[in-house]
């Protein structure tokens, strides 16, 4: 089956790296707070200091489940559910 359509930023934010799997929490009126429900898809969240994924988007190619990603990636996303610092 071939899942088609677009991906989105959400408002998720990983504010540890170093941390395994993270420290992720909701942007919420510009104040972050924990998050207490992850719907990552298998293998994810996999960023690390090498290569940052500290943004998480809901993944069109995965039945719309949690990844993370560069923030700065732009390439295969839709759009964005949240607010980001446009550059």
């Amino acid at each position: 089956m071939s899942l088609s359509g677009l991906s989105f930023y959400v408002g998720g934010r990983n504010v540890n790296r170093r941390k395994p799997g993270g420290d992720w929490k909701w942007i919420k009126n510009g104040k972050m707070t924990k998050m207490t429900y992850f719907a990552f898809g298998a293998g994810e969240p996999n960023g690390s200091d090498k290569s940052p994924e500290d943004c998480m988007f809901f993944y069109v190619g995965d039945r719309y489940k949690l990844h993370d990603i560069d923030c700065d990636n732009r390439t295969h996303l839709g759009g964005y559910i949240c607010e980001i610092d446009q550059p």
